[in-house]
């Protein structure tokens, strides 16, 4: 294969074309480098490309030629339609659509089955984009910097889910389908209108990671202790003024954030006596 991506002469054809479009070389990688124009190959096929910030308003057509691909990167774009080829990638497992102008995916988007990964930060998604429940293999989920003020009951159906990240969104309430993701590890609601959690959020056995930062919560419900696998968390700028003894039983807990907070005494005497009693545990308040 004498060309300069080591792939088949159709996709070479594919590249090749994709060069003019963008209007400068297309190097081969040899891993994902965010901001990078380049492909990743294996086997004589390309795998990964990455075509970001090229000012592209539509999906390059040669792309579609591209049929082993698994990892797609179209961040920093002006992105704002997809093109129906996309379900000719039967092998897609990550698509990046970070930082374009995207405000709904088309109906075909429920037929790329093989995503388990999906980026869609910094787009203008005022409405969660429905089709998105059909991919069952999704295991991360990045909707960070978007106008989304609800989640559908159906989000709830995503139990592959393992990361989701929500933050800066206009939620003004906890997303009650996002107690049924069991497998969820880390969640991301920090800097949206949230004033309560659900004593219900204790569903959530698997979570490492939770991050509520700068919303608007006054409390924190006693099932709190629940969350078994907890090991940062994450309450900076919200209205506390109590917290829930039941942290206390927060075995793997590794970082509490609760810096600008109107915390009472009680509180403060309880952060104290976490701190006197979880020496692998550091305290930001």
């Amino acid at each position: 294969m004498v060309n300069k991506w080591g792939v088949t002469p159709d996709e070479a054809e594919a590249m090749t074309a994709l060069e003019a479009i963008v209007n400068q070389p297309i190097e081969v990688l040899e891993e994902v480098r965010w901001g990078a124009v380049g492909v990743r190959q294996a086997g004589g096929h390309v795998i990964g490309l990455e075509l970001a910030e090229c000012r592209l308003r539509t999906l390059p057509e040669p792309v579609s030629q591209l049929t082993a691909l698994q990892d797609l990167v179209m961040g920093g774009n002006n992105l704002r339609e997809l093109p129906e080829f996309l379900t000719q990638l039967k092998f897609l497992q990550s698509l990046n659509l970070n930082n374009n102008q995207l405000s709904m995916l088309p109906e075909f988007f429920q037929n790329l089955t093989s995503l388990s990964g999906l980026c869609l930060d910094s787009n203008r998604f005022a409405r969660f984009p429905e089709g998105v429940i059909e991919l069952k293999a999704l295991q991360t989920l990045l909707l960070s910097r978007n106008r989304l003020r609800t989640l559908p009951t159906s989000f709830g159906e995503l139990d592959s889910l393992m990361i989701l990240t929500l933050d800066s969104n206009k939620l003004s309430a906890f997303p009650e389908p996002l107690v049924h993701l069991e497998a969820l590890q880390y969640l991301d609601l920090s800097h949206n209108k949230i004033a309560n959690l659900p004593a219900s959020i204790a569903n959530l056995k698997n979570l490492t990671d939770l991050h509520l930062g700068g919303n608007k919560i006054a409390g924190l419900p006693e099932s709190m202790g629940g969350l078994k696998s907890l090991e940062n968390l994450y309450l900076e700028r919200n209205r506390l003024t109590h917290l829930p003894a039941s942290l206390a039983h927060l075995e793997h807990l590794e970082f509490l954030g609760v810096r600008q907070n109107p915390l009472r005494k009680s509180a403060r005497e309880l952060l104290q006596h976490l701190k006197n009693h979880k020496e692998q545990c550091f305290f930001s308040w």
